[in-house]
């Protein structure tokens, strides 16, 4: 009979070969007193699997044939995981070593907990820009308290929980604000500030658009099905206004949470204000296909 572990760590894999080492050395190094597995769920083609076989024995890891969304990849990762508590990582972050220790104690009196992002290549503008456009609202701080979204890239929730409420699966960017709003229905959603992943950003110009867009398209159909902004699925055109706003409400956030990031949002701030209309055409476009 399998050993139940304290908990799980689920990550998705996708042609990760060039950032999979890093994170998975930052799981190695966790200070934590308790039992805990990492589970990859590998689709890769580039050679991640073989190489996470050969420098990392230690992961259970799950490779599939054929390529599965993000969604997909977690829920099979749930199925196998033998923790009572399941966390989540992606494998471009690199989790600080008190990170599972933050969850567990965390776990003791909330269901779900999220914790921030740090932005693990600073040196790049446009990764600054691409790290400030996704997770200007989990930065790090010393803010606890409840909220209305996580995102799956730091993550936990009790196992069971999750058994009942999957991740979608055929939504990529998306599948996690869907979920956090399924979970929110039964739940509180807690967040920790302290509780830090490095996420490796995008760190090219066309990496930055092209994901954008992929984004601004899941939106478009992420948000109907839970009901959310529901003025602005009905009539598309109010897109267009969103990019000063974005832009406005990431300086907001930064002030509130990490003043010292507020150099780099401004220098960046032609590069967000642009990836966000990226993300309005996006959107824009998805929902003109739907109408």
């Amino acid at each position: 009979m399998s050993r139940e572990m304290d908990i799980s760590v689920v990550i998705p894999s996708y042609n990760s070969i060039a950032t999979i080492d890093r994170c998975l050395a930052a799981l190695h190094r966790q200070v934590f007193s308790g039992s805990y597995e990492v589970i990859l769920v590998d689709s890769s083609i580039d050679g991640t699997a073989e190489q996470v076989e050969k420098h990392f024995p230690w992961v259970r890891l799950i490779h599939l044939k054929e390529r599965a969304l993000p969604g997909k990849a977690r829920n099979i990762g749930i199925a196998k995981a033998r923790g009572s508590i399941v966390a989540f990582t992606d494998a471009d972050c690199l989790p600080a070593p008190d990170w599972l220790w933050r969850h567990y104690q965390a776990q003791q009196n909330h269901d779900v907990v999220g914790g921030a992002l740090g932005n693990a290549n600073p040196a790049s503008l446009v990764g600054w820009a691409s790290y400030l456009l996704e997770f200007s609202g989990y930065t790090p701080c010393r803010r606890h308290g409840y909220v209305d979204c996580l995102v799956s890239a730091n993550l936990s929730c009790r196992r069971i929980l999750l058994q009942k409420h999957p991740f979608p699966e055929d939504l990529w960017p998306g599948e996690d604000r869907i979920l956090a709003w399924q979970l929110a229905e039964i739940s509180n959603l807690f967040y920790d500030g302290g509780a830090i992943v490095e996420h490796v950003n995008r760190s090219g110009l066309e990496n930055l658009f092209r994901h954008q867009a992929r984004s601004g398209r899941a939106a478009a159909v992420a948000w109907p099905r839970i009901g959310l902004h529901g003025k602005l699925c009905r009539y598309s055109w109010l897109v267009w206004l969103t990019p000063p706003w974005r832009s406005l409400l990431t300086i907001t956030r930064v002030l509130r949470d990490t003043p010292r990031f507020l150099l780099p949002a401004m220098l960046t701030m032609p590069l967000i204000l642009s990836g966000a209309m990226v993300w309005a055409h996006g959107f824009y476009k998805a929902s003109g296909r739907k109408q």
